[in-house]
């Protein structure tokens, strides 16, 4: 199951909340996904409307219990080769529109752009639905992202400032037709999800984000020692290229004898580190001291070759 669908199972588990929250909930599906339809003989519906069957069920339990209202399911393909199904629920407005707080006689059928709430406790009840009937989150193997696409702009308002008001930083946008409104950053989606009600999923997606950083730590340090070492092997293969120089043009005894120790050590043992260079000398040379005295012969080869360099 992707993350967006384990978000909307969590969310979809009825939880005990005050009749406003239930309406404002019911109010918000009903602008966010579906608005108004014509039903015959004057009368309209309110409509909730999903691809996912249960979603639309969920709101036809809360259009019953909380208000009493009788509704009609149906299902339809939302396109005549498409296997996506639509999902309706036409739910009766003369009897939620009073109930709803939905009456507004200058707006167009007389029912207002967005919801009301009549309680701080409803913010959340709203949010939820708003997400649910237009919500999408990334999977966090991918990327941090939220978004609720909206289908007019006064909506898009609504959830924006809602999420604004409670400290989230949404930003809108509009993309082929929608009014999306959309947050970024792993705390803020975990803050959102948190506010949602969605604990679970909130939890999967910090322990995600920590095995994340856990494998690009990881990751980073192999690299990295990966580099060093390829570095450590240039520089010894110059080294050798140097002394072999000298013992080409002058030899090794022409070499002081703690030169000559280190050269020595070096064309034996080309691959070795300084460190270890350092622990083959009697007395025993610091990694310092080594790198000075390999320094020296670097020197002296470069001035046997005139221009030709060698790097430490």
């Amino acid at each position: 199951m992707a993350f967006q669908d384990d978000v909307r199972a969590e969310m979809l588990v009825p939880i005990v909340e005050d009749m406003c929250c239930e309406k404002a909930a019911l109010a918000t599906a009903i602008l966010a996904s579906g608005g108004v339809s014509f039903a015959g003989l004057g009368k309209i519906h309110l409509t909730v409307a999903s691809g996912r069957a249960t979603v639309v069920r969920r709101f036809f339990e809360i259009a019953k219990t909380c208000c009493g209202a009788s509704g009609e399911l149906r299902a339809a393909k939302t396109e005549k080769l498409s296997k996506t199904t639509r999902y309706e629920l036409h739910l009766d407005a003369d009897t939620l529109v009073d109930q709803l707080g939905l009456s507004d006689p200058d707006s167009l059928f007389g029912i207002r752009q967005t919801p009301v709430l009549e309680n701080p406790c409803c913010v959340r009840a709203a949010l939820r639905a708003a997400f649910l009937l237009t919500g999408y989150v990334a999977d966090p193997q991918t990327e941090y992202r939220m978004e609720f696409a909206l289908h007019n702009a006064a909506m898009a308002d609504f959830v924006r400032e809602i999420l604004q008001n409670e400290g989230f930083p949404a930003k809108g946008v509009c993309r082929r037709g929608q009014f999306v409104v959309y947050l970024n950053g792993m705390e803020t989606v975990s803050d959102v999800l948190t506010l949602l009600g969605a604990t679970n999923s909130m939890m999967k997606l910090q322990n995600t984000s920590t095995m994340k950083s856990i494998s690009n730590e990881i990751h980073r340090q192999i690299n990295c020692d990966e580099s060093n070492i390829n570095r450590a092997l240039t520089a010894a293969e110059a080294q050798v290229r140097a002394i072999e120089t000298i013992m080409r043009v002058a030899g090794l005894a022409s070499l002081t004898p703690p030169l000559r120790d280190i050269a020595q050590a070096r064309l034996d043992n080309p691959n070795a580190p300084l460190s270890e260079l350092g622990a083959m000398m009697d007395p025993p040379l610091g990694k310092s001291s080594v790198n000075s005295r390999i320094r020296r012969l670097m020197d002296i080869a470069e001035k046997m070759v005139g221009t030709e360099q060698y790097e430490a």
